[in-house]
């Protein structure tokens, strides 16, 4: 028994749902109308999208111009504002405009402004207005040469100071002389005739007294006699410098406190030959100085350096490191060389006859008893040793 199928041909159906034509004419005419019915439905779909689309751009073109109209009235409001506050330009005081203030915010009443200007007028006579600075006058720049000029000036000047106050402008470099005992140095300057007093810086000292340093008749100590005598009563505390009988000490110490003790003073290059003694050995002794403090009329009595003219121009030693001296002796023959080479010319040496024929550059001799050395300077052309 065979099966049954469906009828082949172009009557029947392609699907289940589909219409059944009896011929291909029909078909194809059903198929027709159906596409003129899909294109009338796509027309009618553009032309209401291209309606929309132009209704929305006039939408846009209004509000565009309604927003230049609202930009348009805020300029104009803004550039009609009413300024509530003004200030005078040459006092600098704030007052109130209260006209036209309640127009400035819409819905403020004339006496809600009347109100505010007042408080506003009370602040503003609380705040200090100041004036605007004034601009400070422009300088001159000066040209580089006017500027090396001024500072060519400023350095002539700072150095002409410092050479004024270095060294007293009434010194002279050429005059008597403090010797360091300790150093065998010497550094002093001295003037001449001028009002007493004196002077100390760097270690150098300016005499200031009327009379001349080998004088032993003047009225008043040198600071330079006195700064030395207190040299030499430190070498006597230390038991480096000694005297005799009778005792020539006394006088050193009278200068070293400021004593001026009549027919008691001593030359000044005495001392400064007593400090250079103490400078070449550890200990030294004197036994003559000024004899007329001492009332001693001995040798050459009078006339001797030791005594004439205010006495105190000569000095003996007797001791040298402890040892008695001769005129002769090795210690003697040591000072009178080294003492030698810093006597001013025609300064005096004794004990000639005591000792081997010498010959010197500045002293010259005497006779003298042989039991110390003398040196005296009461023909001596210079007022202090040489170097100093």
């Amino acid at each position: 028994m065979s099966a049954s199928r469906p009828p082949e041909g172009s009557a029947a159906p392609s699907n289940t749902g589909e219409q059944a034509f009896g011929s291909r004419r029909e078909r194809r005419a059903y198929e027709e109308a159906q596409q003129a019915a899909r294109d009338a439905a796509a027309g009618t779909l553009q032309a209401n999208a291209l309606s929309e689309t132009q209704g929305a751009a006039d939408d846009v073109r209004a509000a565009d111009a309604r927003l230049d109209e609202a930009r348009r009235s805020t300029h104009a409001a803004r550039s009609h504002r009413v300024q509530p506050v003004e200030a005078a330009p040459q006092t600098g005081r704030v007052r109130v405009r209260t006209e036209g203030l309640a127009g400035v915010q819409p819905g403020v009443s004339r006496a809600s402004a009347s109100a505010a200007s007042a408080r506003l007028a009370s602040a503003s006579r609380r705040r200090i207005v100041r004036p605007a600075p004034v601009a400070a006058p422009k300088r001159r720049r000066k040209s580089a040469l006017a500027r090396v000029i001024a500072k060519v000036g400023i350095m002539v000047t700072a150095i002409g100071m410092v050479a004024t106050t270095a060294v007293p402008a009434y010194a002279r470099l050429d005059v008597p002389t403090v010797v360091d005992i300790a150093a065998g140095r010497a550094q002093t300057l001295a003037v001449g005739t001028v009002q007493s007093g004196s002077i100390s810086r760097d270690n150098y000292g300016a005499h200031t007294q009327s009379a001349a340093l080998d004088s032993t008749l003047g009225t008043v100590v040198a600071p330079e006699v006195q700064a030395l005598a207190q040299q030499l009563m430190t070498a006597v505390a230390q038991g480096r410098l000694v005297g005799s009988t009778p005792d020539h000490i006394p006088e050193i110490r009278y200068l070293a406190e400021g004593q001026v003790v009549p027919d008691c003073g001593i030359d000044y290059r005495v001392l400064q030959t007593i400090a250079f003694a103490l400078t070449k050995f550890n200990s030294v002794g004197v036994s003559d100085i000024n004899r007329l403090c001492t009332g001693q009329i001995e040798g050459a009595g009078v006339d001797s350096p030791h005594y004439t003219n205010g006495g105190g121009h000569a000095v003996d030693f007797y001791l040298l490191n402890g040892q008695s001296l001769t005129g002769g002796d090795p210690a003697s023959l040591q000072l009178i060389e080294d003492l030698d080479a810093v006597v001013p010319t025609d300064s005096t040496v004794g004990q000639e006859e005591c000792r081997s024929s010498m010959s010197f550059a500045h002293f010259q001799q005497i006779d003298d008893t042989c039991n110390h050395v003398h040196i005296d300077f009461g023909n001596a052309e210079g007022t202090s040793l040489l170097g100093s």
